[in-house]
């Protein structure tokens, strides 16, 4: 995928999963509104698409905002950020009321997402060298470290029960999907493929897991049972396809792509099972990662 205006650090961040972005949790609900990144100011902000109306812009800082993560109640959205400098995980208010910093480490942290709780949030940490899943309280403040691998652990997401947390790793040398207990534990490889597999996203019922692979070419979608069986090619055609994101009454999927354009990429939508995609923007920049939100903001 073609890089955003990124920051130093965020730019080898993205480059060093090959441009991976995360899509993350689908909590069960009426459909709300679709958060997405996009360049479209000259800078990578988030923005919220309601309906068909136009976007609307939520962040307006200096440095680049990425990868978009609702709550569950769909009053936040967590991200990534530099805009202090380091790579951090920030929440925003929906309503305009402020954005919050959630970790001040000098390591870097980033794709966040939320637990069913709206307590917790699992995120990637790159220290020393090597790239962990942590999961921070927002309410104590204590941090715990849930995978401890000399393997890549990344683009983590909780399951719609709370129970378990889907992430994908190059532990076993090529990109797969695992699970592995939202307390911590073993985890179990879900995936098998020659290709990489990346961003691993819940149905709102927690049966199936969404994600994008590679392993045909051409990045396409891909969905299979939270046991890892049946895997399924939901997109095929023309133009790579990312960031897959199950919509809240689990009905359809929003995902990224170029449909063979190069370097204009549109959030797209197409239903759950395959089939015909519906572009819900249009613009001629960059627009990524969506996340659904359950509510509407």
């Amino acid at each position: 995928m073609k890089q955003l205006a990124l920051g130093f650090a965020a730019a080898l961040l993205l480059l060093s999963l090959g441009g991976a972005r995360s899509a993350i949790a689908a909590f069960p609900g009426p459909n709300g509104a679709i958060a997405f990144v996009s360049d479209r100011s000259g800078n990578d902000d988030i923005y919220i698409l309601a309906g068909d109306g136009p976007a609307k812009r939520m962040t307006s800082a200096p440095s680049p905002d990425e990868d978009p993560a609702w709550s569950a109640d769909g009053t936040k959205i967590a991200f990534w950020s530099q805009r202090k400098g380091n790579i951090d995980v920030y929440v925003l208010h929906v309503d305009g009321s402020g954005t919050d910093r959630v970790t001040t480490n000098r390591t870097l942290d980033a794709r966040p997402a939320w637990a069913p709780d709206g307590e917790r949030l699992v995120f990637e940490r790159i220290s020393g060298g090597n790239r962990d899943l942590y999961v921070k309280n927002l309410t104590t403040g204590n941090t715990k470290r849930l995978t401890s691998n000399p393997g890549e652990d990344s683009e983590a997401a909780w399951s719609p029960d709370g129970t378990k947390i889907a992430f994908a790793s190059a532990r076993s040398g090529g990109w797969e999907i695992y699970v592995v207990p939202a307390t911590g534990g073993s985890a179990t490889r879900l995936t098998g493929s020659k290709g990489a597999n990346h961003d691993p996203n819940w149905s709102p019922d927690g049966t199936h897991i969404v994600f994008w692979s590679s392993r045909t070419g051409q990045p396409q979608i891909f969905s299979m049972t939270a046991a890892g069986t049946r895997e399924t090619a939901l997109s095929t055609g023309p133009g790579a396809k990312y960031d897959p994101a199950w919509s809240p009454n689990g009905r359809r999927i929003a995902f990224s792509t170029d449909k063979g354009h190069l370097g204009n990429y549109d959030v797209t939508t197409m239903p759950a099972t395959g089939g015909a995609l519906k572009r819900r923007t249009s613009s001629s920049s960059l627009d990524l990662a969506p996340d659904w939100a359950p509510l509407g903001p």
